[in-house]
């Protein structure tokens, strides 16, 4: 017959949706990810051993900062020995020259009781001699009376003259010790020659002066004679204080420890 052909039945059951598949078919797995844990290290999901494994962080170096330079009065007392054992005077006036540039003065200029090495000495172990100096435009008087009564040296302004006296090298903290010997002074700083003729900035102690002279007792004179004689002042300076007026201690036991 030429009716239409018939077809077979056709299956109408629907595919199966992709929710309804099985996982390894529903979606794609995840590639390995990498993340940091609180600790700061960084964790890498591995399928090796099915374990995962932990790199830890590669150190920073630490910064490398340069050796602080010693100070300028450091670098003085390291410079030698003390007086009397040997020492590199160039160094130690190399040393005090960087202090000056930086406004550090470490130099000392003394004109009394001061000069002798072993009066300073015992007060400021470390205190280092540079020599002989002058100041011009001041002279020496005894007008400044010290707690035992006695006169005490002091410089006065007058135009023309000029005092010898002693250069030293101290460090900073110095300056605190001297102030507590040298009550009834004001410290200063003043330009002073040493004995190359070169212009160095030092500190030195003055008083308020232009009264009547005190005579100093013969043990504190002796000491400003011996720190001009051991530290090659002029010869007339020295016989100008051999000659200064003086009188005895009337403690015989405060004399017996300056003599």
């Amino acid at each position: 017959m030429g009716g239409p052909k018939r077809v077979g039945k056709r299956n109408s059951t629907p595919l199966r949706a992709a929710s309804n598949l099985p996982p390894a078919l529903g979606k794609r797995r995840r590639p390995p990810t990498e993340f940091r844990s609180r600790a700061g290290h960084e964790t890498h999901s591995s399928h090796h051993l099915g374990r995962p494994t932990t790199t830890s962080p590669q150190p920073t170096p630490s910064l490398q900062l340069p050796p602080t330079p010693p100070s300028p009065a450091l670098a003085s007392e390291r410079a030698g020995e003390r007086i009397g054992q040997g020492f590199d005077t160039r160094r130690l006036e190399s040393a005090a020259r960087v202090g000056e540039a930086r406004g550090m003065s470490p130099l000392y200029f003394a004109y009394g009781s001061n000069m002798s090495h072993r009066r300073l000495q015992a007060r400021i172990p470390a205190a280092r001699c540079l020599g002989a100096a002058h100041l011009d435009g001041f002279r020496l008087t005894f007008d400044k009376a010290g707690r035992d009564g006695s006169g005490k040296a002091n410089l006065i302004a007058e135009t023309g003259a000029r005092r010898g006296g002693v250069l030293w090298s101290i460090e900073e903290p110095a300056w605190a010790i001297l102030d507590r010997f040298e009550i009834g002074y004001r410290r200063e700083t003043h330009p002073v020659s040493d004995s190359r003729g070169r212009s160095r900035v030092a500190g030195l102690y003055r008083a308020p002066g232009g009264g009547e002279e005190i005579p100093p007792f013969d043990w504190y004179l002796a000491y400003l004679v011996e720190g001009a004689r051991e530290n090659g002042l002029p010869r007339e300076l020295i016989e100008e204080l051999e000659s200064r007026p003086c009188r005895p201690d009337p403690d015989p036991e405060r004399s017996r420890r300056n003599a």
